[in-house]
């Protein structure tokens, strides 16, 4: 057996030396092509055993030369780990330096003695915008800006890379409208040549806004022409701006020196400034009317101030802004004064109207009162026509009165309404009865297109809604001619209400209106042609008047017009309505077919609107001619035949023989006649061949359309009530109570009548006379007769004139209620020439039971005389 090398001794110590540090994974190496196993020792690689178990070598080594060997190997793997550390350290910090350069909030970039580009972060990245580094790396400025922003930018680049010299936050428009603060640091090697440069660019395009902002904030405030003083919570003064240094007399810069109730008086008091900011901590601004003083004029004035508290990093302030209202307090005075003038003027023009309105009507009242007395004696035929015109004129001139009037109080605000429950139906067929005849004699015809189904009664002004409708129906029969003029009203009940909308229309055929000319309507005083204002007269006030009133009443008039072809006015009206039962049938039983004869389109729609809602069929042509030419012989199903009375063929009888033939006689005819038109001649031609001919006259409206359907076959439609008493406009005055009526324990009425005036005395003495024969008429000229009558027998009715020379009416009306007689409960009526609504209520809460207007109508006062005699009469 062979001997154990002494160097393998060697590897024995240096086993038994390192046993208990070796590493469990060992790695191959070799010296000499001998085969090692290399074990890490406290990091360190160290050679330790051989790779077999039994070591024999067939050369020799000194031990010397192993221990040489095995040092050599040693140092060898010591260096080469300690180099991969080194290298490691040195990639991780260069990571690290990385990171942190692209995560920096500014622009980092290098460049080369070139001007290349060598490095970019992400910031400078964003700026050249480009998404990654390897498309900046090696390019120049060129590749990214334009010339306006290069030569600044490499004029500074010259400066640091030729002359080393560092560049320290230079501001640089780099792109249009971005600003930045560039430094540029030159790079050096060991020997301190320059190889590059380090730039920075911090952008501050926002920063430069705000101090923008903030010196234009600051020039405004001090330039402004209201003062703003600051405060801190002790009420030292802080800040002023120029305006309020002007003001308080103080140098801005001084402001420091100053307490606020230096210049406030409301402060001076003790704990009011403390109270003051306690009440501005609970956030909200306050403004005071106040006074400021100057400090070195002395002068004292008026000031509106403005206050709000504001915290800034914990610490308050108040900030006023002050503005003198000096010039305002002035304005105020004098508008106070112009108003209080307006007002005594408007009240003096109240008054003067009053008084004027009072001394026209009172003559007034005698000329038509006493031409319609004339009238009513036996006339002929052209005093007739004289005394006609007369009373025209009259009316004509008193509707002027009125006009200016209504004008007057509507625009000193004086003018009321008042709404109380009125019969839709009523009232329309009212206006319809006013506006008929003289639109008959303009050769128009006048239709009533009134929607089925509408409320019995509504809450509305009657007098003004009818003065509004009369107007509008006025003006277009003033401006038609031998046309059409329609009113028709429409309605819906409005949602979750009890109210209706009406909507009133009036149409007509006549000249129309331009557009250039519509707007000057509702002026004042004004005509939308002035030759219109020659060819057909007027004022221009009835128009604006009617918008007005609409106004009041929630509405506006709208317009709707064509030049020589129409218009059409209307407005609608929100209404209280009570929807009592419809007293309109929804059938007519046994009638099923009617004819309908009319040569107006407008007409014939309203017979169809009408004869749809009681589910009646209709056939309607425009003249008996067509009828003929279109019917059959013997193929009649006419139930009713409404025809015009005027149509000329009634009259040829050739015409009305086809005509017969076509509608059997059990057919009724009925005429529909105009104003005064010629029902008789009409009838005579038609009575001979038909059983009944009724009489229809315009403008009708549904009720008298179905009367006509219901009287055929005894189907009477039953209509709504109406309150209005309505006397007769021509003709005779007729007594008020019929001759079967009786007296009550036969005593004749006795009443009163106080005036003045002998004239007014005899026309009222005469109308009174007219509709109650019987009556028994007390006279009394002042107050005292007044008096005397009044404690005398009963008397059943007084009217009293309210302007009387010793002592008025209202005055009168109190004694005679204070008087302990039975006379003091008697009724009492004002015979006024005023208008006003305060006169009126004036007279009512002196005692007065009621009033009547003068000029006095007829139908007023029969209204009046049968509402307060009745009782007398069975």
């Amino acid at each position: 057996m062979k001997r154990q090398p002494i160097w393998e001794e060697v590897f024995s110590l240096i086993k038994t030396v390192a046993k208990n540090s070796l590493s469990s994974s060992p790695t191959e190496a070799s010296i000499d092509d001998k085969q090692f196993y290399v074990y890490k020792i406290d990091g360190y690689g160290l050679l330790v055993l051989g790779k077999n178990s039994s070591f024999d070598y067939s050369f020799k080594y000194e031990l010397r030369h192993i221990v040489d060997m095995l040092a050599r190997t040693i140092l060898q793997i010591l260096r080469e780990n300690e180099l991969r550390a080194t290298q490691e350290q040195l990639r991780e910090k260069t990571r690290l330096l990385r990171t942190v350069v692209d995560n920096l909030p500014v622009s980092v970039y290098t460049k080369d003695i070139e001007g290349r580009k060598t490095l970019a972060n992400k910031q400078e990245l964003e700026i050249l915008g480009v998404p990654n580094e390897d498309e900046v790396i090696g390019k120049k400025d060129e590749d990214f800006y334009t010339a306006p922003f290069l030569e600044p930018a490499n004029l500074m680049d010259s400066i640091v890379l030729e002359e080393g010299l560092p560049i320290l936050n230079e501001e640089l428009e780099y792109k249009p409208g971005k600003f930045g603060i560039i430094s540029k640091l030159p790079m050096k090697d060991d020997d301190g040549n320059v190889t590059g440069l380090l730039g920075i660019t911090i952008d501050n395009t926002e920063s430069r806004m705000r101090e923008q902002e903030l010196s234009l904030l600051k020039n405004l405030i001090n330039d402004s022409s209201d003062a703003v003083q600051v405060a801190d919570e002790t009420g030292r003064m802080i800040y002023v701006n120029t305006e309020a240094s002007q003001r308080l007399g103080i140098r801005a810069e001084d402001a420091a020196n100053y307490h606020v109730k230096d210049f406030e008086p409301l402060f001076r008091e003790e704990g009011t400034w403390q109270e003051h900011i306690q009440e501005l901590k609970k956030g909200y601004p306050l403004t005071i009317y106040s006074t400021n003083s100057n400090l070195v004029t002395k002068r004292t004035f008026p000031v509106e101030v403005s206050v709000k508290f504001v915290t800034i990093a914990g610490i308050g302030y108040v900030i006023a802004i002050s503005r003198d209202i000096t010039e305002r307090k002035n304005y105020e005075l004098r508008l106070k004064e112009a108003k209080q003038k307006a007002e005594d003027a408007n009240k003096a023009k109240s008054l003067f109207l009053a008084n004027m309105s009072h001394e026209i009507r009172t003559p007034l009242n005698a000329v038509i009162g006493f031409s319609q007395l004339l009238d009513d004696t036996d006339l002929d035929d052209e005093q007739h026509e004289y005394v006609s015109n007369v009373i025209s004129s009259s009316r004509s001139l008193l509707g002027l009165i009125n006009d200016v009037l209504d004008f007057s109080k509507i625009e000193a605000g004086k003018l009321e309404l008042d709404p109380i429950k009125t019969s839709l139906y009523a009232l329309i067929q009212e206006v319809m009865d006013i506006l008929s005849y003289q639109t008959h004699q303009n050769g128009n015809t006048l239709l009533l297109n009134m929607q089925p189904g509408l409320p019995l009664d509504v809450v509305v002004d009657p007098l003004r809604l009818k003065q509004v409708l009369i107007n509008l129906l006025s003006n277009a029969n003033k401006f038609t001619h031998n046309g059409t003029v329609e009113l028709r009203v429409d309605g819906a009940a409005i949602p979750n209400s009890d109210k209706w909308r009406i909507t009133f229309y009036v149409r007509d055929t006549g000249i129309g209106i331009s557009e250039k000319n519509q707007k000057k309507l509702f002026q004042a005083f004004s005509q939308a042609d002035n030759s219109t204002t020659r060819k057909f007269g007027g004022t221009g006030l009835g128009l604006i008047i009617s918008n007005m009133l609409t106004q009041k009443m929630g509405s506006s008039i709208r317009l709707e017009s064509v030049l020589e072809k129409g218009s059409t006015f209307y407005f609608d009206l929100d209404l209280e309505a009570e929807l009592q039962k419809s007293p309109l049938p929804s059938n007519i039983p046994g009638i099923t077919d009617v004819l309908v004869v009319s040569d107006n389109e407008a007409e014939q729609k309203i017979f169809k609107r009408i004869l749809k809602s009681v589910q009646i069929k209709d056939f309607c042509v425009d003249s008996l001619q067509t009828f003929i030419s279109l019917q059959e012989e013997n193929q009649q199903r006419w139930q009713l035949v409404f025809i015009s009375a005027d149509d000329p063929l009634l009259q040829n009888e050739k015409m009305l023989s086809r005509f017969v033939k076509r509608v059997t006689a059990s057919a009724i005819i009925c005429l529909v006649v105009n104003p005064l038109g010629d029902f008789i001649r009409a009838e005579r031609a038609l009575k001979n061949s038909f059983n009944l001919v009724l009489k229809l006259n315009r403008p009708f409206s549904v009720e008298t359309v179905l009367d006509k359907l219901g009287h055929a076959y005894l189907q009477q439609a039953e209509k709504p009530e109406s309150n209005t008493v309505s006397v007769a406009q021509q003709g005779k005055i007729r007594p008020l109570f019929s001759s079967i009526a009786r007296r009550l324990n036969d005593r004749h009425p006795v009443i009163l009548i106080v005036e003045d005036v002998e004239l007014n005395m005899m026309l009222a003495t005469t109308l009174i006379s007219k509709l109650l024969p019987e009556a028994q008429l007390l006279k009394a000229y002042n107050a005292e007769e007044a008096l005397k009558h009044s404690k005398g027998d009963p008397i059943d009715l007084i009217f009293m004139d309210v302007h009387l020379p010793d002592k008025d009416g209202v005055e009168i009306t109190k004694e005679i209620r204070l008087l302990d007689h039975h006379n003091a409960s008697a009724p009492i009526v004002a015979l006024t020439a005023g208008t006003v609504k305060e006169e009126q209520e004036r007279c009512l809460n002196s005692g007065m039971n009621d009033y009547i207007t003068k000029p006095i109508k007829t139908a007023e006062l029969a209204r009046i005389l049968k509402s307060y005699l009745k009782k007398l009469y069975r």
